[in-house]
């Protein structure tokens, strides 16, 4: 709404209502009957991203390995834990015949086609075998071992990527239970950089990152 302080000049605010009534660790039900942009908000960090993000962290991707952290958990409150370890391992691309009908359901969530269409992603970019689209998919799983107050804790994950008529992912989507207990995000501890306005957060501290990583690497 908008309310007038002085005349000539309107001040705007834009008020967001957000639902009371969702689960904090929703089923596959829950998820799929949700309204399309709250089921994204579950969904929010792609599986892909992530695994891009920590094979680069642990592995140097061309530069020097660096910590990584991930906030894991699903509820309303935000907990961030280092990752100490990262291991993944993925199959080799299967191909099978696309269902433009298929849709999620309890079950149904192996199946590359339900999962193509839960993400919203573009059939038009898939491979033609005798005039009928085909999907090409990866099983990807990954595990994290979190510092977690103290404690060593490994969490396992499952995913799919989506690959069109080359090798380039089209996309991917968590799977199982992993699709609604999976990493809301995952970011780099970085130092300030002074010399560099884009760089570091003006706001966080370098010795603040060192305590709360003092064993990982910082970029």
């Amino acid at each position: 709404y908008y309310r007038y302080y002085y005349t000539g000049h309107t001040i705007y605010i834009l008020a967001i209502a957000r639902y009371t009534n969702l689960p904090l660790n929703p089923t596959e039900n829950d998820l799929r009957d949700m309204p399309s942009l709250v089921r994204k908000g579950f969904l929010d960090s792609a599986p892909l991203d992530v695994h891009t993000k920590a094979l680069a962290a642990f592995s140097g991707n061309g530069g020097k390995p660096h910590g990584l952290v991930a906030e894991v958990y699903a509820g309303s409150q935000i907990w961030n834990f280092p990752v100490k370890q990262y291991a993944f391992n993925l199959s080799a691309i299967g191909e099978t015949a696309y269902n433009s009908g298929a849709t999620f359901a309890r079950g149904a969530n192996a199946d590359p086609s339900a999962l193509f269409n839960l993400m919203k992603l573009d059939q038009n970019q898939l491979p033609n075998r005798n005039n009928r689209r085909v999907i090409r998919y990866r099983h990807g799983t990954m595990q994290m071992v979190l510092q977690e107050f103290g404690q060593a804790k490994t969490k396992s994950y499952q995913f799919m990527i989506f690959y069109g008529g080359s090798d380039t992912p089209l996309g991917s989507s968590w799977m199982g239970q992993s699709l609604t207990d999976h990493p809301d995000f995952v970011w780099y501890p970085d130092l300030d950089n002074p010399g560099d306005p884009r760089g570091g957060n003006p706001y966080v501290k370098a010795s603040d990152l060192k305590a709360l990583c003092p064993d990982l690497p910082l970029r």
